[in-house]
């Protein structure tokens, strides 16, 4: 029987867990090479477990308020890579969007659509991505016979209208690849070049240093965040955001690059 990939669920969490899972899989690879048993063991497991309460004092999952949003994240992105959109009559997704959805802020004001609390670790930023990532249903699709197709040489702009103005110093990096998560608020993330352009706009710039070089993998992926005031509330249309990005692929020596754009709007206060 030829040899199949075994793919573990590892429910543990700490700074063992790694390891852990790492001496299950040599184990099932010792006891019986030729069968795949971890995607089997995992989804018994998952089944016996689905419906389990999540808290800071019980295992962690989505059955909870709040819910733990980075560990569904994390089973989204297993399950969607071996294709499973159900198992035992379970509508997994279904369930994980019932509660992200019921869990959002609501309250008017700075918060509204983001998520503040959850049963694990994290500020509202974060816990609001985890939110947003799970419900994207985003995992990369397993491409044995294509190349990496890395990206390097990357170059970053966002251009502010003039209804816009950026606040200094607050951008925040995100990665989050196979070898883990980086977040920085620090000044190496803040834009490398911020240009006052003539029309009143503002167009600010990130790009990889040739001094420590980052590829871009084919599981990684970077987010950019920053504040900005809105310093027109009555632009018709919405105040127009503009993203442009281009890497250079080593794989097929071409360049690639893509733009699109957000409309911002305020809500305008009247003075005491």
């Amino acid at each position: 029987m030829k040899n199949k990939k075994i793919i573990i669920f590892h429910a543990s969490a700490g700074a063992g867990h790694k390891k852990a899972a790492e001496s299950l899989k040599k184990a099932f690879n010792i006891i019986s090479p030729s069968i795949e048993v971890g995607v089997i063991d995992a989804l018994d497991y998952m089944v016996r477990h689905w419906n389990d309460a999540s808290g800071s004092n019980n295992p962690p999952g989505w059955n909870g308020t709040p819910a733990q949003y980075q560990t569904m994240f994390c089973a989204m992105k297993g399950l969607e890579y071996m294709g499973i959109d159900t198992f035992s009559g379970i509508n997994w997704f279904e369930d994980f969007a019932t509660v992200i959805l019921a869990q959002q802020d609501k309250t008017p004001g700075s918060t509204y659509g983001s998520w503040r609390s959850t049963s694990g670790r994290g500020d509202p930023p974060l816990i609001t991505e985890w939110a947003l990532l799970t419900l994207e249903r985003i995992a990369p699709e397993s491409r044995p016979d294509c190349p990496p197709c890395n990206l390097t040489d990357w170059y970053i702009n966002d251009t502010l209208p003039p209804g816009l103005e950026y606040v200094e110093n607050s951008t925040r990096m995100i990665v989050i690849s196979c070898d883990g998560y980086f977040e920085s608020s620090g000044l190496e993330v803040q834009p490398q070049n911020i240009i006052a352009n003539p029309d009143g706009s503002t167009t600010l710039e990130w790009w990889e240093t040739g001094d420590e070089p980052f590829e871009l993998t084919l599981c990684t992926e970077m987010y950019i965040e920053f504040n900005a005031t809105v310093l027109n509330c009555e632009a018709i249309g919405g105040n127009n955001n503009t993203a442009f990005v281009k890497a250079y692929s080593p794989d097929d020596e071409t360049w690639v690059s893509d733009e699109d754009t957000a409309k911002v709007w305020g809500i305008c206060e009247e003075p005491e």
